[in-house]
């Protein structure tokens, strides 16, 4: 049990996880967080489509024209 826990990255609290396999962690602290660490499309720095209400990237709004990502 405890590796398969170590090979997705699911550990007990406090822990870093990443239980979605995007390289990018729930709970480490610093300044790229995952945001919703259950889909692995959703990361710091990720596409985000504008107007799809879906904050990909991670910023707090859903995608913004030329800001980058999928929609500008």
């Amino acid at each position: 049990m405890m590796t398969l826990m170590a090979c997705y990255g699911i550990g007990p609290e406090g822990e870093c996880t990443d239980a979605d396999a995007d390289d990018y962690f729930s709970d480490c602290g610093g300044s790229e967080v995952d945001c919703d660490d259950t889909d692995a499309t959703i990361y710091p720095g990720a596409p985000d489509e504008v107007g799809d209400g879906i904050d990909q990237n991670c910023d707090g709004v859903d995608g913004v024209e030329g800001e980058g990502g999928a929609g500008g």
